[in-house]
């Protein structure tokens, strides 16, 4: 059985922690990762006695927000021009959902490539090398 959510929100909401994952190189050399939070780094394991830095850097910030937003808004555009999932949020409407995804997509790609140009992502995700 397949589960089914009735609108994008439930896939959407698992975006917002994937935009911002950090890393940091302890003294040792080795490399942490950990989620950025308004209060600092926290680390995916806990308990192993590393120091995290107190940098301004490593908590969450403006930067931040209007990435997660961006995201969700790139990934609603990216599910919303199928026809299966708006003809299931918005049964009946199909000729006014056809106009208006002939250029929401665009626009919104557009707006996001702007932003994402204004305010550049300085995060090291799980998988790059901290400095």
């Amino acid at each position: 059985m397949i589960a089914r959510s009735s609108s994008p929100s439930a896939p959407a909401s698992l975006l917002l922690p994937s935009t911002s994952p950090d890393s940091f190189r302890s003294p040792d050399g080795k490399i942490y990762y950990g989620f950025v939070t308004p209060r600092g780094l926290a680390l995916f394991k806990s308990g192993l006695g590393v120091e995290v830095p107190k940098d301004e850097r490593y908590k969450m910030g403006f930067t931040d927000l209007v990435h997660a937003v961006m995201s969700v808004m790139v990934f609603a555009a990216i599910a919303l021009s199928d026809h299966r999932v708006t003809n299931c949020l918005f049964p009946g409407h199909r000729k006014e959902m056809d106009e208006v995804m002939e250029s929401f997509p665009l626009m919104v790609g557009v707006v996001c490539s702007g932003l994402f140009l204004v305010f550049p992502n300085t995060r090291f995700g799980v998988g790059c090398m901290a400095p």
